[in-house]
């Protein structure tokens, strides 16, 4: 069948089929193509040589990694930030866990000082026992009467019978001389003839001229022999005065250089 003798619609359809296949068909490098905007079908683009079309896809590769290694990067980021908060907050808690810890070391210490404190023994009881009643210093030589037992320091009792004998001379001022015996039988004193008068002349003298009246300064009990020094008081009132803080700066006897410094008031016999 000659091509004048199809129908119209296969002619038609074959040559737009055939100018199709002359438009796919790639344009020959001596032929130059022209084209208008009023073109309706874009011209074909030349494909791109083996060596640009490797670099594009490595270019493509590349920017693949990057944009891998970003989302890494980012997610280390995000990481670190996580991190960061998570010490921030732990750091924040020991804070406050260190302060609470500080003050509560703090009130322990203030408990514990105040118990020492409230724990600590009360020697000031002691104070009035080794202590003189006359001067209330302690008693670090102490003398105590044979009487009545009370105890002060040797030199305060001292002082306070010379008190006494002071006095008792000043209303009786005959009682320094003392009897008057006569030499001749102050020399026969140990014949047992003479020794009877003696005494008498004395009882006369100590009925006309009394002697001195000694008394406790605490309950004024009379004082009839001499003071005797206790040992152990001696001691417990050093050991007492130790626990409360002082020490004996020296001693406290009269001045008397031999003899016992109640001799004056209570001579020996």
């Amino acid at each position: 069948m000659s091509q004048a003798s199809k129908p119209p619609r296969v002619r038609e359809r074959r040559a737009v089929q055939s100018e199709a296949a002359t438009s796919l068909r790639p344009p020959s490098p001596d032929v130059i193509v022209l084209s208008s905007d009023d073109d309706d079908v874009p011209p074909l683009r030349r494909p791109l040589p083996k060596r640009q079309r490797a670099e594009r896809q490595s270019g493509s590769s590349d920017a693949a990694q990057l944009r891998l290694e970003i989302e890494v990067l980012k997610k280390e980021r995000n990481e670190i930030k996580s991190c960061c908060a998570k010490a921030e907050v732990a750091a924040n808690i020991a804070e406050a866990a260190k302060d609470r810890a500080m003050a509560k070391a703090s009130d322990l210490e203030k408990l514990l000082k105040r118990k020492a404190t409230s724990q600590r023994p009360d020697y000031s009881e002691l104070e009035d026992t080794v202590s003189c009643e006359i001067c209330t210093l302690k008693m670090w030589s102490p003398a105590t009467l044979v009487g009545c037992g009370h105890s002060f320091c040797e030199k305060c009792l001292h002082d306070w019978f010379n008190t006494a004998f002071t006095q008792h001379v000043q209303l009786h001022p005959d009682f320094l001389a003392g009897p008057q015996i006569p030499e001749d039988l102050a020399r026969h004193s140990n014949d047992p003839r003479v020794a009877p008068v003696i005494e008498q002349i004395r009882a006369d003298f100590r009925k006309r001229v009394p002697s001195p009246e000694y008394t406790c300064p605490t309950c004024r009990v009379a004082v009839k022999r001499r003071p005797v020094e206790v040992y152990a008081l001696k001691e417990f009132v050093r050991k007492a005065a130790k626990l409360l803080g002082e020490s004996e700066e020296g001693p406290r006897r009269a001045n008397r250089a031999v003899g016992s410094v109640f001799d004056d008031f209570f001579p020996k016999k």
